[in-house]
């Protein structure tokens, strides 16, 4: 199971480096497309990449786009002409939702992998049923039946892989930490 979160890993950061990579040569393709006599300056001009190496063009439009996507945007670099400031934007807001779906993955990943130490659920669910029995022996003189156990044992681990509360009861520094508006 841990090897197939690790795949999974690996292809998510394989995506985010060729989603970077085309979006950077996209956008130095486009940025170079622009007239200069329509518009003066432009991202390529402005920042001098004309004059740079293919590796150092790369590497500036890679990390130009990479903290666009990821809407951090250190002001170093910026989108100059209106076409580039229209399509910053929309890298933006593709970038909110590229990492929104990523985070979704690795949230994921960590919640199987959390699920993997599932064995403490199933002893909750072992001394329930043991209580269960010596309940029943004190009240009643028969055993639970077969379906009733089996929709039992089915609602605990629906619940179990369903509880999303449980984080917040094993991190409650953090949830205490959030301002009571958002709890």
């Amino acid at each position: 199971m841990l090897s197939t979160n690790i795949i999974k890993i690996i292809k998510q950061v394989i995506l985010t480096i060729i989603l970077t990579y085309v979006l950077g040569c996209t956008w130095y393709f486009i940025s170079s497309l622009l007239n200069p006599s329509d518009t003066p300056e432009t991202f390529i001009t402005y920042y001098h990449l004309n004059e740079e190496t293919v590796p150092d063009k790369l590497v500036t439009c890679l990390y130009y786009i990479l903290t666009t996507l990821s809407t951090v945007g250190y002001g170093d670099f910026v989108p100059i002409s209106i076409l580039e400031k229209i399509l910053g934007s929309i890298i933006m807001f593709c970038g909110v939702t590229f990492f929104s779906i990523m985070m979704n993955g690795f949230i994921g990943i960590v919640l199987s992998i959390k699920g993997e130490s599932g064995d403490e659920n199933e002893k909750d669910l072992d001394k329930w049923f043991l209580l269960m029995k010596r309940f029943k022996r004190h009240f009643f003189s028969h055993d639970l039946s077969k379906e009733l156990t089996y929709d039992i044992e089915k609602h605990f681990k629906y619940f179990w892989e369903n509880n999303r509360s449980a984080t917040l009861v094993e991190h409650k520094e953090y949830f205490d930490s959030l301002p009571r508006d958002i709890r």
